[in-house]
């Protein structure tokens, strides 16, 4: 409970502070266009003309958890190479 609290004191700050930046209230459907990992970072980055993939894995997903473990397998002289969709 208390981490759920914390992570959304620090959702609430980073919205706080990129208002402050740009001068005007985040446009909140276009923030939930990104993923929860990068949400704030990748609408700043759009605001300041760059162009977010949408598709980057986030922490707690197949894709991440594939990813996490080819590079134990890696570690164990398991091979280099490593597929994004199997």
């Amino acid at each position: 409970m208390a981490f759920g609290l914390a992570a959304a004191n620090v959702r609430e700050r980073y919205t706080h502070a990129a208002e402050l930046i740009i001068g005007r209230q985040l446009d909140k459907a276009k923030l939930l266009q990104f993923r929860v990992g990068y949400r704030h970072l990748a609408y700043m980055q759009e605001l300041a003309g760059y162009n977010v993939k949408r598709d980057m894995p986030g922490l707690k997903e197949p894709d991440t958890e594939a990813l996490y473990a080819h590079c134990r397998a890696r570690l164990n002289g398991g091979p280099a190479r490593w597929e994004r969709f199997h």
